[in-house]
C-alpha cells in the first residue's frame, strides 16, 4: 500500500506524478491512498474513478490509520511529517517543497535519508520514471537501526529548526 500526500494543502507536483505514472504504479502491484488536497481533490477523484486500486481522498483527518495501512509512503518532506514518518517506521521517498524557508524541507529529507529512512530527490528532478524506480526501491519495512534511530531523527531536525 502506498500512501500520497502532499501535506495540508496538497501538491499539485506530486498529484500530476502519480497521475501520469499510476498505470505503472498498479502494474507494479501497488495499491494507492493518495490524499490531494483540497484544492485539486474533485480533479483527482474524478480521475481516479477507473481505477480500482488508486483511491482518492481530498483531506484526511486520520492520518493514523492511512500511515498504519500503508508500507510506503510519497510525500513532502516537512517536519511534521518527518516526525509522523519515524513514529509509524515508514519508509518514503520524499520531495522537498522548493520553496520552504531556509531550504528546511531539503535538510529534513536529507537527515531522514542519512539514517536510513528512505530516499528523496527535488522536485525539479521529479519523473515518473524516477517515481517508479525509488519506490521499487525502498524497503517495505523499516530496519531495527532505523527504529533505534527515532531520537537521533528527533534531536538532529530539532537542531535544524
Amino acid at each position: 500500500m502506498l500512501l500520497v500526500f502532499g501535506g495540508s494543502q496538497g501538491a499539485s507536483r506530486l498529484n500530476a506524478v502519480v497521475s501520469e505514472s499510476i498505470e505503472a504504479i498498479i502494474a507494479d502491484g501497488w495499491e494507492v491512498i493518495h490524499v490531494t488536497g483540497v484544492r485539486e481533490g474533485e480533479k483527482w477523484a474524478a480521475v481516479s474513478r477507473s481505477y480500482s486500486f488508486w483511491h482518492v481522498l481530498s483531506y484526511a483527518e486520520d492520518m493514523e490509520t492511512l500511515y498504519n495501512h500503508s508500507s510506503v509512503v510519497f510525500a513532502r518532506a516537512g517536519a511534521t511529517t518527518i516526525a509522523e514518518l519515524v513514529a509509524f517506521k515508514k519508509p518514503a521517498f520524499l520531495i522537498p517543497y522548493p520553496f520552504a524557508k531556509d531550504d528546511h524541507q531539503r535538510l529534513n529529507a536529507d537527515v531522514f535519508k542519512n539514517l536510513g529512512g528512505g530516499t528523496y530527490c527535488l522536485e525539479s528532478q521529479l519523473t515518473s520514471e524516477r517515481l517508479l524506480s525509488e519506490l521499487n526501491g525502498l524497503p517495505q519495512t523499516v530496519s531495527i537501526e532505523q527504529c533505534n534511530a527515532r531520537e537521533e531523527i528527533a534531536k538532529m531536525i530539532r537542531s535544524i529548526l
